[in-house]
């Protein structure tokens, strides 16, 4: 999270542009690409002096993150940074995330894990509008984000489709849900 929000602090114009490409798209590597030697300039230092064989290891270690999940962690640090403001009405739009994201994409990811978690978010996002909030001022990992996530798992049931099964860890679901939220609240209205 400390990355993201360095990131997202320092390239908030790269980062828009980032969650503006259509996820798992070549746009979104491109996007990504602006930015990536500041997010690991971002990065924390490790230290794994400590760590069994880390202490014969050589060369450079390089981290990568998983789109899905960078994008979450962008999108909520600009929601928190006060960079997009969250607001109720545009976050209630329905049940349908990927709706969301399709609109405010102009098309659909094809990767179709994208697809089903930005459905699923959206759906959820869309039955806890008021909540988000409360969930985005927890700090990740905490106890506080486990009980505002467990306070919108009633609507869990509801946003699971016919036949889709649901693992879900609550920092995936932090992740996805602000995704969904940075999409919704930051479509153009319906023109």
């Amino acid at each position: 999270m400390r990355t993201a929000k360095c990131v997202a602090q320092d390239r908030p114009t790269e980062v828009r542009a980032y969650l503006a490409a259509t996820p798992g798209s070549a746009g979104e590597e491109q996007a990504y690409e602006v930015f990536a030697e500041k997010l690991r300039k971002c990065m924390p230092n490790v230290d794994f002096s400590g760590v069994g064989n880390m202490q014969a290891a050589r060369g450079a270690l390089t981290m990568r993150f998983e789109h899905s999940t960078l994008r979450g962690a962008l999108a909520e640090s600009m929601l928190r940074e006060g960079k997009t403001e969250l607001m109720l009405d545009k976050i209630m739009l329905g049940d349908d995330g990927m709706f969301v994201a399709e609109r405010f994409h102009g098309e659909r990811s094809d990767t179709i894990e994208r697809v089903f978690s930005l459905g699923f978010a959206g759906c959820v996002m869309g039955h806890n509008a008021g909540a988000l909030e409360a969930l985005f001022q927890t700090e990740p990992g905490s106890d506080n984000e486990k009980q505002a996530i467990m306070a919108m798992s009633p609507s869990f049931g509801q946003c699971v489709m016919e036949g889709q099964s649901l693992k879900l860890r609550a920092p995936t679901l932090r992740n996805q849900l602000a995704e969904a939220a940075y999409y919704a609240v930051s479509l153009e209205a319906p023109q």
